[in-house]
């Protein structure tokens, strides 16, 4: 945003002051009583941090409401945590809440409603007026007729009043019929556990499916994957199903992923531009003689510059950290030539110290100059290296590129000397590299041997463990102690202490007591076991991270990491790592202090502990692997640990509760019809039902977060186990693996499950085909339940049932999305590729039939122009159909390709005008399928209804005339090869149509 300021200050070039009082949240302080006038504020809300706290807090004293202008609700959300009454306009929102805010306000004397009343009809009321309504005569005693002045009549049994279903009901059977009831408006005693839902209740197959979810809230237990499949059940069928699901579970709030996992991470460092100067007026602390020295300024100061000598000790460190905390700089710059405490310093205050912008820098020598007020504009905390040129690099986090074939450097019966005890991470990981190698084990801890939380953790091992009571620091009799076992030739080192405060409480001596197991121990080791071929220094993500109240565990363990390093590129044939590790489950410090849920519900997965193991050995498989790698599962991101970089705008991003880009994506969207138009041209029987392209669009956009390809890609293995209907929440989960992203959609269930991967190359053209003639095929409405942008086919050059070629008129360009979401596409056009799909429904013209699967879909380019639908049958059974579909350019190039795309029916089509005559082909060899007949008699019917040809595929065919008496199939075998008769009612055709086929196999 540095680049912006100059122009921005430009365009407000005649703004003049506010003539009422405005509080900026830059300063928190009313304009007036600021220097440098509104424009210089608005600039400086381009970089500076938001004190919204603070400009609210000012607000509060002068007002007893607050509105937010605009749309959405974030401002009001924020008000009302800190105390403050706050109502949303919402403007292009939801109107209630519009309604709401103009009522508060009229409410309060605050609002001018005439504007409100515009152009309407109305009348005032007085406020203590009593309203009086029209009666319905109907509801009046007065005039009725006394029951017993009737005249006797047969007595008919009163029909039981129907039951809403009631939540707190928990027998299945009871629920479903309550809901059946409600639903259908019938007594429940009128539905029976024997009536089918399909047949008897005359639900279609989406109200099952909105039905089964909604029962299956009730009783809080999950969906069925497939409640699709119930469609043609009995309500007793249902209620067993029902009966036998999972419960739903504790609902906690935390987004649970497609499955744990565990990922490597390491540091890169990428160029990094500094934006213009920043006003900030320096305090410095640097040696005497620093350049440093000159950018202080007088003044009250609103930053601190801080020079790290080479060399400082943790006296210098905690006094740092104690000044820091008691000054509360809005910005601390601080400088070093690569002392080991400096980064992690600095995240500690990035991460406790939150309204202080924070840029630490590493140059190359005391010399090399850098202006910190460059690098103040920035709000968060910013990581630097100043290369010798002047340059300056920013440190990120990216997932790992792994290779393997390295291999592990250990060898059986020699000795892995394993220090922190015989409990924790370390001696589990060195375990299963025990197992792997045979190497001997020699745990060190300060338990004593004795003890018989020694003897039980040293029995739960998988591997036979020496244990030796020693403490890390007492190097002579630890090294003399391992090397009785044999050659030590690795060194898990995994000893620390870590005892919380705050940055106020570090002192000197508390800081030195957790550096000294975690650093000086290892650095005594490190001098006497000259014979090493593998180092694991354990580090964890708070060195990486910082937490607040951690300052001086992530001090001690990012000054680990700059040792660590910094040894084993003095000692290149030794394999060395820093491993910074996340929270585990089960063990390690984050189970023994009983912080496992609360960190899950803060967006922390812990690592499960065989999923840490597979991690590790696959850095060490990998022989390009970095010395520093963070190996953790699901973590959130924040200023001094991300990954990446932030995720661009979609439309199925409207929130996006997990986001580890590169590995993991979770995104959330509300469809409504004002934000998601195709809906309400996409309804099956009433029901706005979501697209299918639509829902591997979604995919493919959660995908791209986690690490998918772009275009050309493919979506494989795509199950779409039942509907997403009405206007709903759907969520979409992402998970990169090694070749592929898997991904999941979901509302309260499962509904779509997919895998996207990058295309292969594309198949041969296709036969070139005519143009389509921008004319609308006049199958839609009948045929084809779409309307709107979706009606693009228009007509069929070849039909059958088992073979089809399209022709698709070219889009219309309409927004997909409302104005205030994001309109970019993944896969392209929706209605390209769902013409693909739609464009099979003829060859099942007496059926509906809904997409149920599809093997690999394939996108090489995003469809536009006029296009053509090439589809070959390869399977079916009597309700389902499989195809191979290709979407080409009128010249036979593909641009998509769907195979082994699968088309399920769900209920049947009626045509009371007769079929159109090029369905009847399609039609009869359908029916010659369900009825057992001829299972790949391919029947291609031409003309018209008065005058209709009809081709077999082996075997003669007839047209002649029949009669409304005649049976739609017949079949007479007396006389030698059947002969096959089907009648029925042809569009156009003022008589039955009877085909006589002499049929062979196609």
């Amino acid at each position: 945003m540095r680049a912006a300021e100059g122009p921005l200050r430009a365009a407000l070039g005649g703004i003049g002051q506010p003539v009422r009082p405005v509080v900026s949240t830059v300063t928190g302080k009313e304009i007036s009583a600021t220097t440098g006038g509104i424009r210089e504020l608005l600039v400086d809300q381009l970089t500076r941090p938001v004190l919204f706290a603070d400009a609210i807090a000012e607000l509060s004293r002068r007002c007893e409401l607050m509105v937010e202008a605009g749309p959405g609700t974030m401002l009001t959300g924020l008000a009302a945590a800190c105390g403050i009454r706050a109502v949303s306009m919402d403007c292009g929102g939801d109107d209630r809440r519009h309604a709401f805010a103009t009522a508060v306000l009229a409410a309060a004397g605050a609002a001018d409603l005439d504007p409100w009343f515009a152009g309407r009809a109305f009348r005032t009321l007085p406020l203590d007026a009593r309203p009086s309504f029209v009666a319905n005569p109907c509801e009046m005693r007065k005039g009725w007729t006394s029951a017993a002045e009737l005249p006797a009549g047969p007595r008919e049994q009163a029909a039981p009043a129907r039951t809403e279903p009631s939540r707190g009901e928990t027998d299945p059977l009871t629920v479903l019929t309550g809901h059946l009831a409600a639903a259908l408006e019938l007594p429940p005693s009128a539905i029976t556990p024997d009536a089918t839902l399909l047949g008897d209740l005359h639900l279609n197959s989406l109200q099952v499916v909105q039905l089964v979810s909604s029962v299956a809230d009730a009783l809080d237990r999950q969906p069925p994957d497939t409640p699709l499949s119930l469609a043609d059940a009995t309500v007793g069928d249902a209620a067993r199903v029902l009966a036998g699901l999972s419960g739903a579970g504790s609902r906690t709030g935390t987004v649970e992923p497609i499955r744990p996992w565990v990922r490597s991470f390491e540091p890169r460092w990428v160029p990094f531009e500094a934006g213009e100067p920043a006003p900030v007026r320096w305090e410095v602390r640097a040696g005497a003689g620093h350049w440093l020295h000159e950018s202080a300024a007088g003044g009250e100061p609103s930053g601190l510059a801080v020079a790290l000598r080479t060399g400082a000790g943790p006296g210098t460190v905690a006094a740092l950290l104690h000044e820091i905390d008691a000054r509360r700089p809005r910005h601390l710059f601080l400088v070093h030539t690569g002392h080991p405490a400096a980064v992690g310093l600095a995240r500690s205050v990035s991460a406790e110290a939150d309204s202080c912008s924070v840029t630490v820098v590493e140059t190359p020598d005391e010399n090399q100059r850098v202006d910190p007020a460059a690098l103040a504009g920035h709000s968060g905390y910013l990581e630097l290296r100043c290369e010798p040129d002047g340059s300056l690099r920013r440190a990120v986090m990216v997932p790992s590129t792994r290779s393997a074939g390295a291999p592990l450097p250990l060898a059986k019966d020699e000795v892995c000397l394993v220090t922190g005890g015989a409990r924790g991470i370390s001696a589990y990981v060195a375990a299963a590299l025990a197992e792997r190698t045979g190497c001997v084990l020699v745990l060190a801890g300060r338990t004593p041997a004795g003890d018989p939380q020694v003897a039980e953790a040293l029995a739960a091992l998988p591997v036979a463990a020496h244990y030796v009571c020693a403490d890390v620091t007492d190097t002579a009799g630890l090294v003399a102690a391992a090397s009785g076992f044999g050659p030590v030739r690795a060194l898990i080192h995994g000893a620390g202490v870590n005892e919380p405060r705050l940055l106020r409480d570090v002192t000197g001596a508390s800081l030195a007591a957790t550096l000294r197991p975690k650093v000086s121990g290892l650095r005594a080791l490190l001098d006497k076991l000259p014979g090493l071929r593998l180092v694991l220094g354990f580090g964890s993500i708070i060195g990486r991270q910082g937490l607040a109240g951690q300052s001086e565990y992530c001090v001690a363990n990012d000054w680990l990491r700059v040792e660590l390093e910094r040894w084993a590129a003095e000692h290149p044939s030794c394999r060395t790592h820093v491993l910074e590790w996340s929270l585990w489950a089960k063990l390690g410090m984050g189970a023994r202090m009983d912080v496992l849920d609360t960190l899950r519900h803060r967006g922390v997965e812990p690592i499960e502990p065989e999923l840490g193991v597979r991690a590790l050995f696959e850095v060490l498989a990998d022989p390009g692997a970095p010395c520093t790698v963070l190996l953790a599962s699901r973590f959130p991101a924040s200023p001094t640990l991300s990954v990446g970089e932030p995720a661009p705008m979609a439309r199925f991003a409207e929130r996006i509760p997990v986001h580890v880009p590169g590995v993991e994506a979770v995104l959330e969207a509300d469809l409504a019809l004002g934000s998601d138009p195709y809906l309400d041209e996409h309804r099956i029987e009433g029901i706005p039902v979501l697209p299918a392209v639509v829902g591997m669009e979604a995919m493919a956009q959660a995908a791209s977060l986690a690490g998918g390809p772009a275009l050309p890609l493919s979506v494989q293995d795509v199950e779409f186990r039942a509907p997403v209907t009405g206007e709903r929440t759907v969520r979409v989960s992402a998970l990169s693996e090694e070749d592929r992203v898997d991904v999941v959609l979901s509302d309260n269930a499962e509904r779509f499950t997919a895998k996207v991967r990058a295309a292969g190359g594309r198949p041969p053209d296709q036969l070139a085909s005519p143009v389509a003639d921008g004319g609308e095929n006049p199958w839609y409405g009948s045929l084809f339940f779409h309307e709107g942008r979706f009606r693009r086919v228009s007509d069929y050059v070849d039909l059958s049932a088992f073979r089809v070629r399209a022709l698709i008129n070219p889009g219309k360009p309409v927004p997909w999305f409302s104005p205030f979401h994001s309109g970019s596409l993944v896969l392209g056009d929706p209605a390209a590729h769902d013409a693909t799909i739609h464009a099979l429904l003829a060859c099942v013209p007496h059926r509906r039939a809904l997409p149920v699967g599809v093997a690999r879909f394939s996108v090489w380019e995003e469809p536009s122009g006029p296009l053509v639908v090439h589809a070959r049958e390869t399977g079916h059974t009597a309700d389902e159909y499989e195809f191979d579909a290709a979407l080409t350019r009128p010249d036979g190039t593909a641009i998509a390709q769907w195979q082994g795309l699968r088309l399920r029916a769900t209920g049947e089509l009626s045509w009371p005008d007769g079929l159109p005559a090029r369905l009847v082909g399609p039609w009869l060899s359908r029916r010659l399928i369900e009825t057992g007949l001829a299972d790949d008699l391919e029947i291609v019917t031409t003309g018209t209804g008065r005058k209709l040809v009809a081709e077999v595929s082996s075997g003669t065919v007839t047209v002649s005339a029949g009669t409304a008496a005649d049976r739609e199939l017949t079949v007479d075998d007396s006389g030698g090869p059947p002969v096959i008769t089907a009648t029925t009612r042809v569009l156009g055709a003022p008589e039955p149509v009877k085909l006589t086929i002499a049929a062979g196999g196609r």
